[in-house]
């Protein structure tokens, strides 16, 4: 997974050096080493974060926060990569009350696996919501985020395991819309970090967007 972006910020990076072109002749290149660098730099968090959980490391620390402006701040630069990417990506807010108790970190490590692997498996023309409310009743209210997406979905048999660490499936339906598997790493760091917060998370095929 690191040595598969490593090689594709090389080779064009080689090609740059080599070009006497302008800025424009050799910008796709440059765009490709961008895009990679981007990504390295994701895997590298991500195993930080693991490391982190694993040697329990990681304390959760809730304070009160405004939850529409965070998502209002989180969601925006997923929305022009996704537009990059031919998908439509729409947050849906139902809030009465936006101001709970939450850890900024640990939320935005969630949030940001989850819409990364959800535009991860849509294909372009394909469709992200991401929905945020709070059930239940008066005295057990819980905040209840759905990211849903228009990809194939997951089979069955793989629905649990894939929120196991470093689990790869198979199953060649669970492969990227590029063609890649994932680590196994970020959806495993989600289920630990909702863990942490007293929460569930769990996967569900046939969820129509709105």
């Amino acid at each position: 997974e690191i040595r598969t972006p490593l090689t594709l910020i090389l080779a064009p990076l080689e090609n740059v050096m080599k070009s006497s072109g302008t800025v424009k002749d050799v910008l796709p290149q440059l765009q490709v080493i961008e895009r990679n660098g981007k990504r390295l730099l994701t895997l590298v968090n991500q195993l930080m974060d693991f490391r982190k959980v694993e040697e329990g490391r990681i304390k959760i620390a809730t304070n009160y926060g405004n939850l529409r402006e965070f998502m209002a701040e989180i969601v925006p630069p997923f929305a022009d990569y996704a537009k990059n990417l031919g998908i439509d990506l729409q947050l849906y807010l139902r809030l009465a009350n936006p101001i709970l108790m939450f850890d900024e970190d640990v939320m935005r490590k969630i949030m940001t696996n989850l819409i990364s692997n959800a535009l991860k498996f849509t294909p372009k023309g394909g469709k992200v919501g991401i929905y945020v409310g709070v059930i239940g009743k008066e005295n057990e209210k819980k905040l209840f985020i759905s990211v849903r997406d228009t990809g194939k979905g997951i089979p069955e048999n793989d629905m649990e395991r894939i929120f196991m660490q470093f689990y790869q499936s198979d199953n060649r339906s669970l492969e990227s819309v590029s063609g890649q598997s994932g680590t196994g790493i970020g959806l495993y760091l989600c289920r630990k970090l909702i863990d942490m917060l007293d929460g569930k998370i769990y996967a569900k095929n046939n969820h129509h967007l709105l």
